[in-house]
Order: C-alpha cells, then structure tokens, then sequence
C-alpha cells in the first residue's frame, strides 16, 4: 500500500511557500482503499543552478521504507511538475516493478502562432476565415 502520488504534488504545491528553506516535513497521507494513514517525510532540496526545487518523499518509519520507494518530484520555480520519478499505479509491463520516470512538457497556449492558421490547415481554415470575414456560416463538408 503507497499513498497516491497526487496527494504529494498537491500537497507540496498547496504548502509551497513552506518549503523555501531545505528541511524535512512530516505529514500524514491517506492511503487508497485502506481506512488508515501513513505518516510520509517530504523533503525538499532546491537546485540553485538550475533553478529547479526536487522533493524527495518517503516514509517515515524505517521499516516501511525498506520496502516503499522513495518518490522524487522536480519542480519549476512556478510549480509547475516537470518530472516524477518512483512508485505508479500504473499497470506494469510484462510483470517489471511499477517504478516509472515521467518528465512534463508544457506548451505556451497563449503565445502567437508563429506561422497564421492558413498555414497549419490550409483547406479547412481558408474556408473558415473567408466565412467568417464574409459574415457566412462554415460550408458543411458533407
């Protein structure tokens, strides 16, 4: 039994500003289908070079961390997660461990298409931008 890994990042992003000195904190996790509580260390260690802050969470208790994984979280200076390293529900493959690397990527949605929308779909949006400077309705492709 492992705490979900979303309580971790949320946990982490709601008490950011705790976290600006390195240090340890304890907190109790739910664990998922069982009515009790782990009691997990988070610690943190900020990479000033890159600029990046790295949670380390594991249990507290020293027998349980002999069998539980440590989970490593990297963080911009934004919150945003830029990768998870450790345990996962996911469903292993071919019966291997369920330890797993996943690194985000985020893309700017606001920012200006470098290239007009013409250019990316050139039918469909030629139609939709004579429509929509002529006041007409989309033609139907049907």
């Amino acid at each position: 039994f492992y705490p979900d890994p979303k309580y971790s990042d949320a946990y982490i992003k709601a008490n950011w500003s705790t976290f600006q000195q390195p240090g340890e904190r304890k907190v109790d996790f739910a664990i998922a289908g069982i009515t009790r509580t782990l009691n997990m260390r988070i610690k943190v260690d900020p990479d000033t070079a890159s600029k990046q802050v790295r949670f380390k969470v594991y249990p507290n208790n020293w027998l349980a961390r002999m069998f539980l994984p440590t989970l490593n979280l990297t963080y911009t200076p934004d919150r945003q997660l830029l990768r998870f390293e450790g345990y996962s529900n996911l469903i292993p493959a071919k019966g291997k461990g369920n330890q797993v690397v996943i690194d985000f990527v985020y893309h700017e949605t606001d920012a200006v298409l470098s290239r007009p929308l013409e250019a990316w779909l050139p039918a469909a949006a030629a139609q939709v931008v004579a429509a929509s400077n002529s006041g007409d309705s989309v033609p139907n492709s049907s």
